[in-house]
Protein backbone atom coordinates (compact mmCIF):
# COMPACT_ATOMS: atom_id res chain seq x y z
CA UNK A 1 0.00 0.00 0.00
CA UNK A 2 1.73 3.98 -1.19
CA UNK A 3 1.79 6.01 1.82
CA UNK A 4 -1.01 8.40 0.20
CA UNK A 5 -3.65 5.72 0.61
CA UNK A 6 -2.43 4.65 3.76
CA UNK A 7 -3.08 7.88 5.19
CA UNK A 8 -6.18 8.64 2.82
CA UNK A 9 -7.66 5.00 4.84
CA UNK A 10 -6.37 6.13 8.60
CA UNK A 11 -6.37 9.63 8.86
CA UNK A 12 -10.51 9.76 9.73
CA UNK A 13 -9.15 7.29 12.82
CA UNK A 14 -6.26 9.40 13.69
CA UNK A 15 -8.94 12.68 13.59
CA UNK A 16 -11.26 10.70 15.69
CA UNK A 17 -8.63 9.60 18.13
CA UNK A 18 -7.63 13.21 18.64
CA UNK A 19 -11.16 14.39 18.79
CA UNK A 20 -11.69 11.71 21.89
CA UNK A 21 -8.37 12.87 23.69
CA UNK A 22 -8.80 16.61 23.70
CA UNK A 23 -12.44 16.06 24.95
CA UNK A 24 -11.02 13.94 27.75
CA UNK A 25 -8.18 16.47 28.42
CA UNK A 26 -10.65 19.50 28.93
CA UNK A 27 -13.56 17.19 30.72
CA UNK A 28 -12.82 13.73 31.50
CA UNK A 29 -16.69 13.14 32.12
CA UNK A 30 -18.08 14.26 29.08
CA UNK A 31 -17.65 11.06 26.90
CA UNK A 32 -20.52 8.97 26.39
CA UNK A 33 -19.63 5.15 27.49
CA UNK A 34 -20.11 4.86 23.22
CA UNK A 35 -17.07 7.18 23.04
CA UNK A 36 -15.18 5.97 26.00
CA UNK A 37 -15.78 2.20 24.20
CA UNK A 38 -14.27 3.41 20.74
CA UNK A 39 -11.25 5.35 22.29
CA UNK A 40 -9.59 2.29 23.65
CA UNK A 41 -9.94 0.83 19.89
CA UNK A 42 -8.93 3.92 18.37
CA UNK A 43 -5.71 4.83 20.50
CA UNK A 44 -4.41 0.59 19.67
CA UNK A 45 -4.87 0.99 16.28
CA UNK A 46 -3.37 4.53 16.26
CA UNK A 47 -0.02 2.78 17.66
CA UNK A 48 0.15 0.05 15.07
CA UNK A 49 -0.20 2.49 12.69
CA UNK A 50 2.62 4.86 14.12
CA UNK A 51 4.95 1.37 14.52
CA UNK A 52 4.20 0.97 10.77
CA UNK A 53 5.24 4.50 9.80
CA UNK A 54 8.22 4.16 11.85
CA UNK A 55 9.52 1.35 9.83
CA UNK A 56 8.34 2.63 6.05
CA UNK A 57 8.68 6.38 6.65
CA UNK A 58 10.98 7.16 9.47
CA UNK A 59 12.04 10.76 8.18
CA UNK A 60 8.02 11.88 7.62
CA UNK A 61 6.71 14.85 9.30
CA UNK A 62 3.51 12.83 9.69
CA UNK A 63 5.71 9.99 12.29
CA UNK A 64 6.08 13.50 14.50
CA UNK A 65 2.32 14.48 14.12
CA UNK A 66 0.77 10.67 15.47
CA UNK A 67 3.95 10.56 17.83
CA UNK A 68 2.19 13.41 19.07
CA UNK A 69 -1.50 12.31 19.57
CA UNK A 70 -0.60 8.84 20.38
CA UNK A 71 1.87 10.31 23.46
CA UNK A 72 -0.92 12.47 24.74
CA UNK A 73 -3.98 10.02 24.35
CA UNK A 74 -1.13 7.10 26.46
CA UNK A 75 -0.89 10.46 28.91
CA UNK A 76 -4.37 10.87 29.89
CA UNK A 77 -5.61 7.18 29.26
CA UNK A 78 -3.05 6.02 32.35
CA UNK A 79 -4.01 9.44 34.40
CA UNK A 80 -7.21 8.30 33.96
CA UNK A 81 -6.72 4.54 35.51
CA UNK A 82 -4.25 5.40 38.14
CA UNK A 83 -5.87 8.56 39.43
CA UNK A 84 -9.95 7.18 39.37
CA UNK A 85 -11.60 10.20 37.51
CA UNK A 86 -14.35 9.46 39.57
CA UNK A 87 -13.25 7.70 42.61
CA UNK A 88 -16.87 7.27 44.21
CA UNK A 89 -17.64 3.51 46.31
CA UNK A 90 -20.06 3.30 43.86
CA UNK A 91 -18.05 3.27 40.65
CA UNK A 92 -16.58 -0.19 41.50
CA UNK A 93 -19.81 -1.16 44.45
CA UNK A 94 -21.90 -2.19 41.28
CA UNK A 95 -19.43 -4.83 39.84
CA UNK A 96 -17.99 -6.05 43.11
CA UNK A 97 -21.80 -6.90 43.98
CA UNK A 98 -22.08 -8.69 40.98
CA UNK A 99 -18.51 -10.51 41.57
CA UNK A 100 -20.31 -11.41 44.93
CA UNK A 101 -22.53 -13.43 43.09
CA UNK A 102 -20.84 -15.29 41.02
CA UNK A 103 -18.29 -16.55 43.84
CA UNK A 104 -21.44 -17.47 45.75
CA UNK A 105 -22.77 -19.31 42.76
CA UNK A 106 -19.29 -21.04 42.36
CA UNK A 107 -19.22 -21.96 45.59
CA UNK A 108 -22.63 -23.38 45.73
CA UNK A 109 -22.01 -25.19 42.46
CA UNK A 110 -18.83 -27.01 43.98
CA UNK A 111 -21.39 -27.81 46.89
CA UNK A 112 -23.97 -29.39 45.06
CA UNK A 113 -20.88 -31.23 43.29
CA UNK A 114 -19.30 -32.58 46.57
CA UNK A 115 -22.57 -33.43 47.84
CA UNK A 116 -23.84 -35.63 44.41
CA UNK A 117 -20.38 -37.35 44.52
CA UNK A 118 -20.04 -38.26 47.83
CA UNK A 119 -23.64 -39.56 47.78
CA UNK A 120 -23.13 -41.45 44.32
CA UNK A 121 -19.55 -42.15 45.18
CA UNK A 122 -18.43 -40.78 42.20
CA UNK A 123 -14.66 -41.75 41.59
CA UNK A 124 -13.58 -38.13 39.87
CA UNK A 125 -15.33 -36.27 42.97
CA UNK A 126 -14.32 -38.48 45.67
CA UNK A 127 -10.46 -38.70 44.27
CA UNK A 128 -10.32 -34.67 44.35
CA UNK A 129 -11.18 -34.53 47.78
CA UNK A 130 -7.97 -34.87 50.23
CA UNK A 131 -7.27 -37.73 52.22
CA UNK A 132 -8.15 -36.21 55.43
CA UNK A 133 -11.40 -34.89 53.75
CA UNK A 134 -12.46 -38.34 53.04
CA UNK A 135 -11.42 -39.97 56.24
CA UNK A 136 -13.79 -37.07 58.13
CA UNK A 137 -16.52 -37.62 55.95
CA UNK A 138 -16.44 -41.65 56.49
CA UNK A 139 -16.81 -41.07 60.40
CA UNK A 140 -19.37 -38.89 59.67
CA UNK A 141 -21.43 -41.42 57.52
CA UNK A 142 -20.54 -44.31 59.41
CA UNK A 143 -22.20 -42.99 62.53
CA UNK A 144 -25.35 -43.98 61.92
CA UNK A 145 -24.51 -47.79 60.07
CA UNK A 146 -22.21 -48.64 62.83
CA UNK A 147 -24.78 -48.00 65.47
CA UNK A 148 -27.25 -50.21 63.76
CA UNK A 149 -24.36 -52.72 63.00
CA UNK A 150 -23.97 -53.45 67.03
CA UNK A 151 -27.77 -52.46 67.99
CA UNK A 152 -25.96 -49.87 70.33
CA UNK A 153 -28.65 -46.91 70.99
CA UNK A 154 -25.86 -44.57 72.36
CA UNK A 155 -23.44 -45.11 69.99
CA UNK A 156 -24.36 -41.75 68.10
CA UNK A 157 -24.13 -39.34 71.58
CA UNK A 158 -26.40 -36.46 71.38
CA UNK A 159 -25.04 -33.52 69.87
CA UNK A 160 -25.68 -31.00 73.33
CA UNK A 161 -24.50 -34.06 75.88
CA UNK A 162 -20.88 -33.72 74.45
CA UNK A 163 -17.91 -31.64 72.26
CA UNK A 164 -17.55 -35.27 70.90
CA UNK A 165 -19.14 -37.77 68.59
CA UNK A 166 -18.96 -41.26 69.73
CA UNK A 167 -19.04 -44.21 67.74
CA UNK A 168 -17.80 -47.90 68.51
CA UNK A 169 -14.74 -47.68 66.67
CA UNK A 170 -13.20 -44.09 67.00
CA UNK A 171 -14.12 -40.76 68.77
CA UNK A 172 -14.77 -37.82 66.18
CA UNK A 173 -14.06 -34.75 68.10
CA UNK A 174 -16.17 -31.47 66.84
CA UNK A 175 -13.89 -28.76 67.48
CA UNK A 176 -11.51 -30.81 64.98
CA UNK A 177 -14.27 -30.82 62.26
CA UNK A 178 -15.29 -27.69 62.51
CA UNK A 179 -11.72 -26.70 62.23
CA UNK A 180 -11.01 -28.21 59.05
CA UNK A 181 -13.81 -27.34 57.23
CA UNK A 182 -13.72 -23.65 58.18
CA UNK A 183 -10.68 -22.31 59.96
CA UNK A 184 -8.55 -22.99 57.02
CA UNK A 185 -10.87 -20.28 55.14
CA UNK A 186 -8.32 -17.70 56.66
CA UNK A 187 -5.49 -18.87 54.11
CA UNK A 188 -8.76 -19.71 51.31
CA UNK A 189 -9.43 -16.01 51.50
CA UNK A 190 -6.42 -14.42 50.86
CA UNK A 191 -5.60 -17.07 48.21
CA UNK A 192 -8.89 -16.13 45.80
CA UNK A 193 -8.08 -12.72 46.11
CA UNK A 194 -4.53 -12.91 44.91
CA UNK A 195 -5.10 -15.96 42.26
CA UNK A 196 -7.50 -12.92 40.93
CA UNK A 197 -4.05 -12.07 39.24
CA UNK A 198 -4.70 -15.36 37.19
CA UNK A 199 -7.27 -13.57 34.95
CA UNK A 200 -9.40 -15.49 37.41
CA UNK A 201 -9.25 -18.69 36.42
CA UNK A 202 -7.11 -19.70 40.23
CA UNK A 203 -10.22 -17.83 42.01
CA UNK A 204 -12.68 -20.06 40.52
CA UNK A 205 -10.71 -23.29 41.10
CA UNK A 206 -10.57 -22.07 45.01
CA UNK A 207 -14.12 -21.19 45.31
CA UNK A 208 -15.23 -24.43 43.48
CA UNK A 209 -13.38 -26.79 45.02
CA UNK A 210 -14.02 -25.25 48.72
CA UNK A 211 -17.52 -25.86 47.97
CA UNK A 212 -16.94 -29.62 46.67
CA UNK A 213 -15.29 -30.12 50.76
CA UNK A 214 -17.99 -28.69 52.14
CA UNK A 215 -20.77 -30.02 50.17
CA UNK A 216 -19.33 -33.83 50.59
CA UNK A 217 -19.06 -33.33 54.44
CA UNK A 218 -22.40 -32.48 54.38
CA UNK A 219 -23.76 -35.40 52.63
CA UNK A 220 -21.89 -37.42 54.39
CA UNK A 221 -23.29 -35.99 57.67
CA UNK A 222 -26.57 -36.40 56.33
CA UNK A 223 -26.20 -40.02 55.30
CA UNK A 224 -25.01 -40.69 58.94
CA UNK A 225 -27.87 -39.32 60.55
CA UNK A 226 -25.33 -36.74 61.42
CA UNK A 227 -26.60 -33.40 59.88
CA UNK A 228 -28.77 -31.81 63.01
CA UNK A 229 -24.62 -32.09 64.75
CA UNK A 230 -22.86 -31.10 61.64
CA UNK A 231 -24.77 -28.14 60.71
CA UNK A 232 -24.90 -26.68 64.21
CA UNK A 233 -21.19 -26.48 64.25
CA UNK A 234 -20.97 -24.93 60.98
CA UNK A 235 -23.16 -22.26 60.68
CA UNK A 236 -22.55 -20.06 63.98
CA UNK A 237 -19.12 -18.89 62.14
CA UNK A 238 -19.89 -19.94 58.92
CA UNK A 239 -22.56 -17.62 57.94
CA UNK A 240 -20.19 -14.94 58.69
CA UNK A 241 -16.88 -16.79 57.49
CA UNK A 242 -18.40 -18.17 53.64
CA UNK A 243 -19.72 -14.73 53.16
CA UNK A 244 -15.91 -13.69 53.89
CA UNK A 245 -14.86 -16.09 51.88
CA UNK A 246 -17.37 -15.12 48.94
CA UNK A 247 -16.32 -11.34 49.42
CA UNK A 248 -12.42 -12.12 48.60
CA UNK A 249 -13.09 -14.09 46.13
CA UNK A 250 -15.23 -10.95 44.34
CA UNK A 251 -12.90 -8.99 45.25
CA UNK A 252 -10.24 -11.40 43.13
CA UNK A 253 -12.77 -11.63 40.04
CA UNK A 254 -12.76 -7.78 40.07
CA UNK A 255 -9.30 -7.62 39.90
CA UNK A 256 -9.15 -9.85 37.15
CA UNK A 257 -11.44 -7.39 35.30
CA UNK A 258 -8.70 -5.31 35.01
CA UNK A 259 -7.02 -8.23 32.63
CA UNK A 260 -9.49 -9.68 30.76
CA UNK A 261 -11.52 -6.42 29.54
CA UNK A 262 -9.04 -2.98 30.51
CA UNK A 263 -11.36 -1.14 27.93
CA UNK A 264 -9.40 1.89 26.81
CA UNK A 265 -6.85 1.87 29.72
CA UNK A 266 -3.27 0.31 30.14
CA UNK A 267 -3.82 -2.87 32.18
CA UNK A 268 -1.39 -2.11 34.95
CA UNK A 269 -2.04 0.99 35.85
CA UNK A 270 -6.33 -0.28 36.18
CA UNK A 271 -4.76 -3.24 37.50
CA UNK A 272 -3.13 -1.39 40.76
CA UNK A 273 -6.33 1.41 40.64
CA UNK A 274 -8.30 -1.51 40.95
CA UNK A 275 -6.31 -3.16 43.82
CA UNK A 276 -6.75 -0.09 45.43
CA UNK A 277 -10.57 0.03 45.80
CA UNK A 278 -10.26 -3.67 47.06
CA UNK A 279 -8.56 -2.23 50.25
CA UNK A 280 -12.04 -1.85 51.86
CA UNK A 281 -13.35 -5.08 51.03
CA UNK A 282 -10.84 -6.73 52.31
CA UNK A 283 -10.74 -5.08 55.72
CA UNK A 284 -14.41 -6.02 55.83
CA UNK A 285 -13.20 -9.74 55.14
CA UNK A 286 -10.63 -9.89 57.88
CA UNK A 287 -13.25 -8.22 60.57
CA UNK A 288 -15.30 -11.01 59.34
CA UNK A 289 -12.94 -13.40 59.60
CA UNK A 290 -11.87 -12.15 63.13
CA UNK A 291 -15.68 -12.43 64.42
CA UNK A 292 -16.19 -16.28 62.89
CA UNK A 293 -12.78 -17.16 64.62
CA UNK A 294 -13.94 -15.79 68.02
CA UNK A 295 -17.55 -17.59 67.32
CA UNK A 296 -15.75 -21.37 66.05
CA UNK A 297 -13.68 -20.84 69.44
CA UNK A 298 -15.96 -20.26 71.88
CA UNK A 299 -19.46 -21.14 71.30
CA UNK A 300 -19.37 -23.40 67.85
CA UNK A 301 -17.93 -26.47 70.05
CA UNK A 302 -19.50 -26.24 73.04
CA UNK A 303 -22.90 -28.15 73.40
CA UNK A 304 -22.62 -28.55 77.22
CA UNK A 305 -22.61 -24.57 77.20
CA UNK A 306 -24.56 -24.09 74.01
CA UNK A 307 -27.95 -26.18 72.76
CA UNK A 308 -28.14 -26.67 69.18
CA UNK A 309 -31.26 -24.40 69.14
CA UNK A 310 -29.30 -21.69 70.45
CA UNK A 311 -26.38 -22.30 67.53
CA UNK A 312 -29.14 -21.95 64.96
CA UNK A 313 -30.42 -18.86 66.68
CA UNK A 314 -27.52 -17.05 66.63
CA UNK A 315 -26.32 -18.33 62.54
CA UNK A 316 -30.18 -16.57 62.07
CA UNK A 317 -29.44 -13.77 63.68
CA UNK A 318 -25.76 -13.59 62.10
CA UNK A 319 -27.21 -13.64 58.36
CA UNK A 320 -29.96 -11.27 59.48
CA UNK A 321 -27.28 -8.97 60.45
CA UNK A 322 -25.20 -8.94 56.82
CA UNK A 323 -28.62 -8.53 54.86
CA UNK A 324 -29.35 -5.57 56.52
CA UNK A 325 -25.94 -4.44 56.30
CA UNK A 326 -25.35 -5.23 52.57
CA UNK A 327 -28.64 -3.05 52.05
CA UNK A 328 -27.41 -0.09 54.00
CA UNK A 329 -23.84 -0.41 51.61
CA UNK A 330 -25.62 -1.16 48.70
CA UNK A 331 -29.22 0.49 48.66
CA UNK A 332 -27.52 4.29 47.49
CA UNK A 333 -25.71 2.74 44.99
CA UNK A 334 -28.86 1.20 43.21
CA UNK A 335 -30.90 4.28 43.77
CA UNK A 336 -28.11 6.64 42.31
CA UNK A 337 -27.81 4.34 39.45
CA UNK A 338 -31.94 4.88 38.88
CA UNK A 339 -32.15 8.05 39.29
CA UNK A 340 -29.38 8.35 36.71
CA UNK A 341 -31.10 6.67 34.04
CA UNK A 342 -33.82 8.38 34.62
Amino acid sequence: MSKLRFVESRRPDWLALQMLVERLDEAPGSLTPDEVRRLGPLYQAAVADLAYLKQYYPADQLVNNLQTIVTRAHRLLTAHATEAASPAPRVWLRPLARAFMVAALLYGLGAAYGSWAWLRQDPWGVRALTPPVRQLARELQQSRWQSERTGSEDAVSDATGSPEVSGPSRTLNAPELSAYVLTNNVRVAMLAFALGLTWGLGTAMVLFYNGIILGALGAAAARGDQAALFWSVILPHGVVELPAVWLAGASGLYIAGALIRPGPYPRLPLLVRHARNMVPALLTVIAMLVLAAGVEGFISPRPTLFSVEFKYALAGGFTLIELLAALLVFAPVVRRSASGRR
